[in-house]
Order: C-alpha cells, then structure tokens, then sequence
C-alpha cells in the first residue's frame, strides 16, 4: 500500500489523482468516450474534497462510471482486469429500476449451426447476471412443448441467488432438436406468464414507491434466437 490520507490506508497500490478505465472492445476515440473522459476529469476536486469530510470517514474508493462503460476512479490504482464495471452488482443496483422479464430461448434445429445454440446459452446466462433483486424472472424455451423450470412454471419469481441458480441450471441442461415453427406458442406461453403475475401481484402500471420517487414498472419479453 502506497497511499494513506487522514488515516485511511488503502488496500491497492494508489496515487492522488484519477485514472481511467476502458471496457473491453471499446473504441476509445469514439465522441461519447471522449465526453465522458474529458467531463468526468472535473470529479476529482469533489473527490479530494470528499476524503476531507469528517462524514465520510469511512470512503476509500470513488468511481465514476458513463453508459459507454468508461469508469473513472479516485485515487487511481492499478487494475488488471479488463471487464466493464455495466455488469457489477454495485452499478446495476444504481442504475436500474425494477423489471419483470421472461426470456425466449430458441431450441430449434436450426441453431446447430455457426454455433449459435452456444452462444444464446451464453447470451441467457449473461442475460441472467446483469437482473437485481427487485427483479422478477422466467425462462421459456422455444421447443415442442415451451418448456419452463419444473419448480416455477407458471409465474415469474424473484431474481433471488437461489431461483437465479435454478434458472441457470435448467439453461444449462437445455439440448436443440426442436420444430423450427415453435416461436409463436413460447410467445404466447411468455405473455401468459406475464399475465399470470401481473395478476398475482398488481397490473403492468404498477409503481414502485420508495418514500422520495415513484419508478414505473417495466415489462419485457427477450427472445433469444438466430431468427
């Protein structure tokens, strides 16, 4: 450790300035990214100040992350990983208000091909990752019958670890060999299903209140297919 204010010791090699950090793939002299590179710059007085405020004596890391995944920190450390900081848990709970989803995943013949039955298993768990808890989730295969977990196939139910886990599960387990003509039914199965809870637990314009706000309730049906 190389950096201790006001008692503070922090746990990564640090210095007193901001570095910057870009996800991966990111076309760095896109307009966006350089916007929100040279605007996010002017942070780094409010978080110098911030490590002199009494309040906050228990702050050590401050980031500042844009749509474009650029995330800027103080005080700068070294960081070898190259992930984007969109799919961490502390700024997806920042960043999102509660959904209810259900997730289309095509099981068909035709996804043999070019890979694509890896990836849209991928694509779902991926899907999966990025819910908070306040989230409602299902998964309804495209195949001969719509299948859906055994232990919730009626509803959609928490994004809790435990029914998260299940879920993953029961995309893992999936195999291809369905008729290519199956999306219309799994769509209307989808639509029930969102019904179904809507039902249960109040209609689609249903609020959330946290005492300050009021977030709108949204809605998605997400098909995962080669078309």
């Amino acid at each position: 450790t190389t950096f201790t204010h006001e008692g503070r010791t922090f746990n990564k090699r640090a210095i007193k300035e901001s570095n910057v950090k870009y996800p991966p793939y990111s076309k760095r002299d896109r307009r966006k990214e350089m916007i929100a590179g040279n605007t996010s710059k002017g942070l780094e007085e409010t978080w110098l100040e911030n490590l002199f405020e009494a309040d906050y004596w228990w702050l050590r890391w401050q980031r500042f992350v844009s749509s474009t995944g650029l995330t800027r920190q103080f005080p700068a450390a070294y960081d070898g990983g190259d992930g984007d900081n969109r799919l961490e848990p502390w700024y997806l709970l920042a960043t999102q208000t509660p959904k209810r989803v259900v997730i289309l995943l095509d099981l068909s013949n035709s996804m043999h091909s070019f890979d694509r039955f890896t990836i849209g298993v991928t694509t779902v768990q991926t899907l999966l990752s990025t819910l908070i808890p306040a989230d409602w989730i299902n998964v309804v295969f495209i195949d001969d019958v719509a299948s859906m977990p055994t232990c919730f196939d009626r509803n959609l139910v928490p994004a809790t670890p435990a029914n998260l886990l299940e879920i993953q599960r029961f995309v893992d387990a999936a195999s291809i060999g369905a008729s290519d003509d199956k999306l219309v039914s799994a769509m209307a199965k989808a639509i029930l299903v969102l019904e179904e809870t809507d039902s249960l637990m109040g209609a689609t314009n249903a609020s959330k209140c946290n005492g300050y706000d009021c977030v709108p309730l949204r809605e998605f049906v997400i098909v995962v297919s080669d078309g």
